[in-house]
């Protein structure tokens, strides 16, 4: 599981396969191996960005809270608090149901990957929000990612 980018976990997954494969295991047993990403779903992805900014915002505040505070950095995160170099680098996935599926859909086959956690419940996001997100995803994003092969 990483929170890096697509390009950078692909490096991870080519080897991990390569040592799985060289070490007599079959190809087809092999564990998950995934990524995390913040996501936000929404009927336009206009107001999914709305939401997904707010969000992260707030999310991030926690996050460094402490460090900033102690007048350091984290020493492993390749998270920002810059949301637009967040999501263009592909660590967040947000947009309408048709965007997130696509998006979803190349980053799994860039990374190389067969497992993808996705984070709906973050910042200040409410209940409502966050399973208004999950339903979308349950009901148009996952039944056409399913006919994917991983």
């Amino acid at each position: 599981m990483s929170n890096a980018t697509p390009k950078a976990v692909r490096v991870i997954t080519d080897r991990y396969r390569a040592e799985w494969e060289k070490k007599g295991n079959d190809p087809a047993r092999i564990p998950f191996i995934g990524m995390a990403r913040h996501a936000v779903i929404a009927d336009t992805d206009a107001a999914a960005m709305k939401l997904a900014r707010r969000a992260y915002a707030r999310w991030w505040a926690g996050f460094i809270y402490l460090w900033d505070l102690r007048g350091t950095k984290p020493p492993f995160t390749t998270y920002t608090g810059d949301f637009d170099a967040v999501l263009a680098n592909g660590q967040a996935i947000v947009g309408s149901p048709d965007t997130v599926r696509e998006a979803i859909a190349a980053q799994t086959k860039e990374a190389g990957l067969n497992y993808l956690l996705l984070r709906f419940a973050f910042g200040d996001l409410t209940l409502e929000e966050s399973m208004r997100s999950v339903n979308l995803f349950a009901g148009r994003v996952q039944p056409a990612l399913e006919e994917i092969p991983a």
